[in-house]
């Protein structure tokens, strides 16, 4: 009964971990379009399975930042960077917020950041 139970356990563990990377990949796919309403929603789904993935906090973020929210973006981006100060998305989307919101100060320390971790990557300025 007790290796029915694990096994039963991992199937559940490995479905969740597939659903959870299928959501990633419509939120991406959503991204594309800018479909912002579809990308909130897988990722707010991704949350709800996985609460401490900061790319799905970066994608959240991401989405809020290019429907107009500011605040809301900004919050969800310094989420991402708690769970990984380095993460190049949130870095660049925490930038162009700041920026947009006044904090130019805040914004150059981000792209700064994101330079100094991937000197090749352009996008860090877009």
């Amino acid at each position: 009964a007790a290796a029915a139970a694990a096994k039963a356990k991992a199937a559940e563990a490995k479905a969740q971990e597939k659903q959870f990377a299928d959501l990633l990949q419509a939120a991406h796919e959503a991204f594309g379009k800018g479909d912002w309403d579809a990308v909130l929603a897988a990722y707010t789904e991704a949350l709800a399975l996985q609460p401490l993935s900061a790319t799905a906090w970066a994608g959240r973020g991401g989405g809020k930042l290019r429907k107009g929210a500011m605040q809301e973006a900004l919050a969800e981006l310094d989420e991402a960077l708690r769970l990984d100060e380095n993460h190049l998305f949130a870095l660049r989307d925490r930038a162009e917020a700041r920026h947009k919101t006044g904090n130019l100060d805040g914004a150059i320390e981000d792209y700064n950041k994101k330079l100094t971790l991937a000197p090749a990557d352009g996008r860090a300025l877009c």
